[in-house]
């Protein structure tokens, strides 16, 4: 089993750390809390890579997705990897994204709305 958990200290918000997951056996990868700052790269650097070759072993990819908070950053490093899991998709690969928003979230549900509209992937937005 190929497990990657990683988080990326939060200057601005101790409290709260961005957590990253890979696990290879659930065909899942997965990112929650908030994700600002530029110390966030590496660690997604290393998420998109672990996501590429996941393909070499599996046909599919369920992504799940719930920030509390991202930024401009963020939002070019989710857009790199959802370029990448699009062009899987080509390949015949099933790519599932579950981007999970709060209620009141009205930033986080329209970045979730212009991904999917951008994007030729199962995205499927939950409103909680």
């Amino acid at each position: 089993m190929t497990t990657l958990t990683t988080s990326a200290p939060v200057t601005s918000a101790p409290a709260e750390k961005l957590i990253l997951r890979y696990v290879a056996d659930a065909d899942m990868i997965a990112a929650k809390g908030r994700s600002t700052g530029l110390e966030v790269l590496p660690a997604y650097s290393q998420l998109i890579e672990k996501a590429s070759k996941h393909f070499e072993h599996s046909n599919k990819l369920n992504c799940y997705f719930h920030f509390s908070v991202i930024n401009a950053s963020t939002t070019k490093l989710l857009f790199n990897l959802f370029s990448m899991l699009t062009k899987e998709t080509r390949k015949g690969n099933q790519v599932t994204i579950y981007w999970v928003v709060e209620q009141d979230d009205e930033d986080l549900i329209d970045v979730g709305l212009d991904f999917k509209n951008a994007l030729n992937l199962d995205f499927r937005i939950t409103v909680k």
